[in-house]
């Protein structure tokens, strides 16, 4: 396989759905205030970020991962990481594959009763997850974990041979790939008694994302919103028991629609914690910062 120099924290699956009839995105730049037009490749993405993980930490995790080494995929993967030094971003993009179609099938019927098979909930959960572990500010937490969590994480794992420079790496791979014992008991504790929907989006503003927020918490609930496309989003809910705030529910496909007025609140509150990058039609994005401006 090619190297890939830009590697995505945000699938180019989820962001080819952004784009204009041209095949481009329409983004905006906080930091500095600018509207720029880039093609996925090129966006929501940072140069050699996974290949920053060390190979020897990978190996190990993958050894972890199978202590009796009985699952022989993983001898495989160890040549392949020895010959090519790029398997987690290969890895990743195999894993988007499938969850792609599930995205295609939800924004082409726009019906959630897919969602109602517990196996495709959990993958959806899992594939979820993982991509909350991607971004940028999830990379920056982990590299600047402290002393003491890295002797509590060593005796944990049993591996007194990873030096503290090193465990970082070794410790982004076991969050990428590896749900924690907290994770696996909340994405069971959904996938059985909370709620996950499709939040459809009827009006003409699309749902705005950021690098640090692949999946965003919409405050006031228990609620978290991921946009997979300007007029679909899913919706999950720890506790399906517990009403909506501002949504009604369609009981036969499992889906919530959002007005426009509701979608314009979304965007502000949503732009007011995003630091890097809104993705959305300039004349929306520039509304929704002037409230937010105004309000703060």
């Amino acid at each position: 396989m090619s190297k890939v120099r830009l590697q995505h924290y945000i699938p180019q699956l989820i962001l080819r759905s952004f784009t204009d009839s041209s095949g481009h995105l329409s983004c905006y730049r906080i930091k500095d205030e600018k509207f720029f037009h880039p093609k996925p490749n090129a966006v929501m993405a940072s140069a050699w970020l996974y290949d920053e993980i060390e190979l020897e930490e990978v190996k190990k995790g993958l050894k972890y991962l199978d202590k009796n080494n009985t699952i022989k995929k993983f001898d495989k993967a160890i040549k392949e990481m020895e010959n090519e030094n790029q398997y987690i971003e290969h890895s990743l993009g195999s894993s988007e594959s499938g969850f792609g179609v599930l995205i295609n099938n939800l924004i082409t019927t726009r019906k959630g009763t897919i969602l109602t098979k517990k196996s495709i909930r959990k993958n959806l959960l899992l594939m979820l997850r993982q991509l909350s572990c991607r971004s940028l500010r999830r990379k920056k937490q982990i590299e600047s974990i402290p002393q003491e969590r890295y002797n509590k994480c060593l005796k944990k794992y049993g591996l007194d041979d990873i030096n503290f420079k090193n465990f970082a790496s070794f410790l982004r791979f076991q969050e990428l790939f590896i749900p924690s014992d907290e994770e696996k008991f909340e994405i069971n504790y959904i996938n059985f008694c909370g709620s996950i929907s499709l939040a459809i989006n009827d009006s003409e503003t699309p749902l705005l994302f950021g690098n640090n927020a692949p999946m965003l918490k919409i405050p006031r609930t228990e609620e978290q919103l991921f946009p997979i496309s300007p007029k679909l989003g899913i919706i999950i809910r720890r506790d399906e028991s517990k009403s909506l705030i501002f949504r009604n529910k369609v009981d036969q496909y499992n889906n919530y629609y959002l007005n426009k007025q509701e979608i314009k609140i979304s965007n502000i509150l949503q732009s007011s914690d995003l630091n890097d990058i809104v993705i959305g039609p300039s004349e929306v994005i520039k509304e929704a910062r002037k409230k937010h401006k105004s309000k703060y």
